[in-house]
């Protein structure tokens, strides 16, 4: 036997206590809690990340639950100042801020000293205006964000508690309005919004606000496109904020009107949208230019069910500062002069949404937008729209490229035409579309054929895939289409109410990188989400082609 066996020892020598001093594997032997040893700064920032991540964790497991709420109450227990009153009332979970000021004492002074943590004010669920009233002292001074939403079902009869709420939420925002970052307003009754308007009026300046988002939500059933109604409210003898907002960027207008020559804080924005609005609050095309041209850095563009109104005479007209009965034969014929230029350059904008748009509109005013840097483009047109996909298919606006032929991603939600030319040449334009998002409910069977049947030229670049109304079969044909042309596709999205055979969705698990199923329009932003992830990967992994400028 090899003498160098009986060197070795059978049994490892036991660590002592010495030699484990130091290892971040296993607690300190003096009962100290090193995270507390932190400076007050770094485990005010570790709360802050707490709050971004928090919703995402995992809290189906009822075990983890109840293991937490020991936690937190032992610890409590502990080391926890009785003498010091929580006045936040919680209706569910409390949030993570509001469980981290429970911990002990140490935690509740340091969460009870950083106002950041104390800025999202939610007038949500039972009796939230307790729980706002002490966001609200804690937040001190910084930047706030606001959710109002105080709307009714449909189905159900205008009720007085929608005005008591809001009666008793004005009062407890408004003083706080110089340290607003974002304000969403949703209501049902439009005497609401307007009480909200009259208030924000009253207001000097918003000199932090950088979100206004105003929704007036109203059963289209019941609405008159061309009127506006109550008509007392139609006229707006006030300015939001006194039209001082510098910080600006974000405004979402649903069925809510401003008085638009006199709102220049309409300016310097990055995402406007427009929506539901009747024909005589729209704003003229010179106020909806004049918008879009002071915000030089504007990324996204939305227009539904509104936009500049009338037609190309009235907008020709607004811009030369007439009505459209002063014009002259000389100025409908000359509208190359720059006294008569109804083209709107937006060389930043990267996504476009027309929706619920009359096609001859929607074709005019395209005509008028030049969008060299445009990347997505959104559709849910009216009525049979021949005519527009020609226009986006052709260069236009004196550019010596189509709208299609740029951008990379396409949705298309209504788009009627039955023209098969008219389709193949708008799929030959767009050679750089990476994703394509189409529901097929609303759009012609032939969006469908011509892409299985148009081999490696068609959208050589679409990597993925999003449909409604078509069934496993059809798109297990697509794939395979697309995968015998060499230009295989890699992520599936499927409406799940749609004809989904169990060994089509394993088959299809199989033969792309990534399938899933969606819930129609109530997941459509997760879905959004999910295709302009695969924009981006597709943008990387296909690097060996020129880009288009």
């Amino acid at each position: 036997m090899d003498s160098k066996n009986h060197d070795t020892p059978l049994i490892a020598e036991v660590p002592t206590l010495e030699s484990l001093k130091g290892n971040p594997f296993l607690p300190p032997q003096d009962e100290r809690c090193l995270i507390n040893q932190l400076p007050a700064e770094i485990l005010a920032h570790i709360f802050l990340l707490g709050t971004v991540h928090y919703d995402s964790f995992d809290d189906d497991d009822d075990d983890d639950d109840a293991e937490d709420e020991n936690w937190i109450s032992e610890d409590s227990s502990d080391d926890s100042d009785d003498s010091d009153e929580d006045n936040v009332v919680e209706d569910g979970e409390p949030e993570f801020e509001v469980l981290v000021s429970r911990v002990c004492r140490h935690w509740r002074e340091v969460a009870l000293s950083t106002p950041a943590l104390w800025t999202t004010i939610d007038f949500s669920g039972d009796s939230p205006f307790e729980r706002a009233r002490e966001y609200l002292q804690r937040s001190k001074n910084a930047p706030l964000d606001i959710s109002v939403d105080i709307t009714l079902d449909f189905d159900d009869e205008p009720e007085e508690e929608e005005e008591d709420d809001l009666s008793k939420i004005l009062p407890l925002i408004m003083p706080h309005v110089g340290h607003w970052r974002a304000i969403e307003l949703a209501v049902s009754e439009y005497p609401l919004m307007h009480a909200a308007l009259i208030e924000m009026g009253n207001c000097p300046a918003a000199p932090m606000l950088e979100v206004l988002q105003l929704y007036h939500y109203e059963d289209d059933d019941d609405v008159d496109y061309d009127s506006f109604k109550p008509a007392a409210m139609r006229h707006q003898d006030f300015v939001l904020f006194h039209g001082n907002a510098p910080r600006l960027t974000h405004v979402a207008l649903w069925g809510v009107h401003l008085d638009w020559d006199a709102s220049h804080f309409l300016s310097g924005l990055i995402d406007f949208e427009l929506a539901y609005h009747t024909r005589d609050v729209r704003p003229s095309f010179a106020q909806f230019a004049r918008i879009l041209r002071e915000s030089p850095d504007i990324d996204t563009l939305t227009v539904c069910r509104s936009g500049p109104v009338g037609g190309p005479v009235d907008w020709l007209a607004s811009v030369l500062g007439c009505t459209s009965n002063d014009l002259t034969r000389e100025q409908l014929r000359d509208t190359a002069g720059p006294e008569a230029d109804t083209t709107i350059t937006l060389p930043s904008l990267k996504s476009l949404v027309f929706a619920l748009l009359p096609t001859d509109y929607a074709n005019n005013l395209i005509q008028r937008l030049a969008l060299p840097n445009i990347e997505s483009l959104a559709l849910d047109l009216e009525e049979e729209c021949s005519e527009f996909l020609r226009t986006v298919s052709r260069p236009s606006l004196g550019a010596d490229k189509s709208l299609l032929s740029v951008i990379q991603g396409l949705k298309v939600s209504g788009a009627s035409c039955n023209d098969k030319k008219t389709i193949e040449d708008a799929y030959g334009a767009m050679r750089n579309v990476t994703s394509l998002n189409i529901n097929f409910c609303h759009t012609s069977q032939l969006w469908y054929t011509l892409l299985v049947d148009g081999g490696p030229t068609r959208l050589p670049r679409l990597k993925a895939l999003s449909t409604t109304g078509v069934n496993g079969a059809d798109m297990r044909k697509l794939v395979e289409a697309r995968k015998a042309a060499g230009v295989p596709l890699e992520r599936v999205f499927m409406n799940e109410e749609d004809e989904i055979e169990d060994e089509d969705e394993e088959w299809l698990h199989k033969n792309v990188q990534d399938f899933e199923l969606f819930e129609g329009s109530d997941d459509e932003d997760v879905m959004d989400d999910d295709i302009e992830l695969a924009e981006e990967e597709g943008e990387d992994e296909d690097d060996e082609w020129e880009d288009i400028q």
